[in-house]
């Protein structure tokens, strides 16, 4: 795992652009947390002023008048009046988390008579104030370096444009602002999921070894209608999973799709309608999306009869967006503890399923279904415009969970839809499954051209990816001459970040323990971190179990280990 960056401090040049630095000063940033920018931010720009002037006593071109290098040229209170501000504008942030602000100022007197008064240093994320810091000068005659702290929770985007608004308070004398800078310390990343995870529900009390596991939920009954919130489903999900058990760890699923409130699922664009009913046809009988409660494009999923968001359109995105901004918000300040921890502190990773249709696996469209796939391609449903879907999900997850959360990603071929399809038409003449290709991208260039790069912070990579279909048999991982080029197993074995799989389900095992510890063997031998186990696992010789957990958690640490668990269980370290 890549670290990140460590602050490296500049001069505190601020303002003016040089300077010395207080030794105490620099040692106290360079050693604060670690960061995510290298440099502090500096004004590019003032904003309005009242009741300040410049140095030269004009009020002209403000911010301009403070940049030489004689600290003569300055921001001070205007003669015989008691208080004013000015607001300057800063270059954009870096996305991510803030955990503080640290504002670094120089403040004094005018020439050599004493000023006393204060000067207060708001910091603000466009209209939000983020906090305050005062410096407070009582009878000044020198000029000194300071620093102030501003604690947040705040989630910056990449477009986020901070402002400092500094307010003067003249009470003797002539009290100035010389220079001026920001540090900002964001949060580092959340530790991600590991070892052996439950897909769904409690682990079993004998699975003390089970650490991380997933919640699921349905966006549906999270938001109970536009802008009108449930979080009850979200906080007993995590109390059961957390309560008596050994999980610390949580990764979030919540099913978009079919699992859609409907008001997202008739979220569509210009003249496009909000709902397709699909008609009885071979596929099965008819499916109507016009009710009060539904909306989207009817037809057959992998999870049966159904109605589907138009997931492509902006309006539906604009939709996705507000739900995880309202989810952070939840997970940010709601200060129920489960297990001695928040869910700020428990939740560690967001799986992206804003492009789902029945699974959080966002890639599948109807899979088996072929006339479902030409709804699909006549409600607007392209390669491109899916390539467009993905790309805005990735878009808000950045956005909205910056350095907080981590982001899961399902892979496997794209199921890009092919038009012209008819009611006989077969499920493989009705898609094509595309794994890499250069124009549209293929998953493989979704995520090496653009996900990973948008989801990197400070040098460390918070997207996990993760296959949705382990099973027993030797061809379910990277095999022969494989490369990550023409295999998602492959990819995913070599894959940079965070990585793992979830198993087959029990049936598909064949409801045995031993098709199990095959399948763990597949995610073993594609260097997994984690695996999510299926819903039958609690028979399971928790020996054995306990020692796939260790050999996850060691590919994790960058220590292979050669345990066989299923003869010598008891090898583990």
């Amino acid at each position: 795992m890549t670290l990140h960056r460590a602050l490296v401090v500049l001069p505190l040049l601020a303002l003016l652009g040089c300077g010395d630095t207080t030794p105490e000063l620099a040692a106290q940033a360079r050693t604060s947390a670690t960061l995510i920018a290298d440099t502090a931010l500096q004004p590019t720009s003032d904003g309005s002023s009242v009741n300040v002037t410049a140095g030269d006593g004009s009020t002209a071109g403000l911010y301009l008048k403070v940049t030489d290098t004689s600290d003569q040229s300055f921001v001070r209170a205007k003669t015989g009046f008691s208080t004013g501000d000015i607001t300057f504008g800063l270059p954009a942030a870096p996305a991510g988390t803030l955990a503080r602000v640290e504002v670094l100022v120089r403040t004094g007197n005018v020439g050599t008579t004493a000023a006393s008064g204060t000067l207060q240093f708001e910091v603000l994320d466009g209209a939000t104030s983020l906090g305050t810091f005062t410096k407070t000068l009582a009878s000044a005659t020198t000029t000194t370096d300071d620093t102030g702290t501003v604690l947040t929770s705040r989630t910056l985007t990449g477009q986020s444009q901070l402002r400092v608004k500094v307010t003067l308070t003249n009470t003797s004398g002539a009290v100035k602002l010389a220079r001026l800078s920001l540090n900002l310390v964001y949060r580092p990343a959340p530790a991600a999921v590991s070892g052996a995870m439950t897909r769904s529900g409690v682990p079993p009390a004998s699975a003390t070894y089970v650490s991380s596991a997933i919640v699921m939920l349905n966006w549906k009954d999270l938001e109970t209608a536009d802008q009108v919130f449930n979080w009850v489903p979200l906080r007993n999900a995590v109390a059961n999973v957390t309560s008596g058990t050994s999980v610390t760890n949580v990764k979030l699923r919540i099913m978009a799709g079919i699992a859609a409130p409907a008001f997202a699922k008739r979220a569509n664009d210009g003249a496009g309608p909000q709902f397709v009913n699909a008609p009885a046809t071979s596929e099965g009988p008819a499916v109507d999306c016009s009710g009060a409660g539904e909306g989207g494009v009817g037809g057959y999923y992998p999870a049966g009869a159904g109605c589907v968001p138009f997931f492509w359109s902006q309006a539906y995105l604009a939709e996705y967006r507000e739900f995880m901004s309202a989810l952070q918000a939840e997970l940010l300040s709601n200060p129920t503890t489960y297990g001695g921890r928040t869910l700020d502190q428990l939740v560690s990773t967001v799986v992206d399923s804003a492009c789902m249709t029945a699974y959080a696996e966002p890639f599948y469209r109807a899979q088996k279904q072929g006339y479902t796939h030409q709804r699909l391609a006549n409600a607007g449903l392209s390669h491109q415009t899916d390539l467009d879907c993905h790309l805005g999900a990735i878009d808000v997850h950045r956005d909205v969970f910056g350095t907080s959360r981590r982001t899961a990603l399902a892979i496997n071929k794209w199921d890009v839809v092919q038009p012209g399809c008819t009611v006989s038409s077969t499920a493989d003449e009705c898609r094509l499954q595309v794994w890499s290709n250069s124009a549209p991208w293929g998953v493989r260039e979704l995520l090496e051209g653009y996900a990973k790069s948008q989801l990197t912070f400070g040098g460390e990579l918070l997207l996990e990816v993760q296959n949705n279909g382990i099973g027993e048999v030797a061809t379910d991982r990277c095999t022969g001459t494989g490369t990550g080029q023409t295999s998602y197993f492959c990819y995913l074995r070599d894959y940079s970040g965070p990585r793992g799989v979830q198993t087959e389900n029990w049936q598909n095992l064949n409801s045995s323990c031993t098709d199990l510890y095959l399948a763990l063997d597949n995610a073993v031998a594609m260097n997994s971190h984690f695996a999510e186990l299926p819903g039958g696992f609690g028979v399971c010789n928790h020996s054995i179990l306990a020692c796939y957990d260790e050999k996850l958690r060691d590919l994790q640490a960058g220590q292979p280990n050669g345990c066989d668990c299923v003869s010598t269980p008891s090898c583990r370290q």
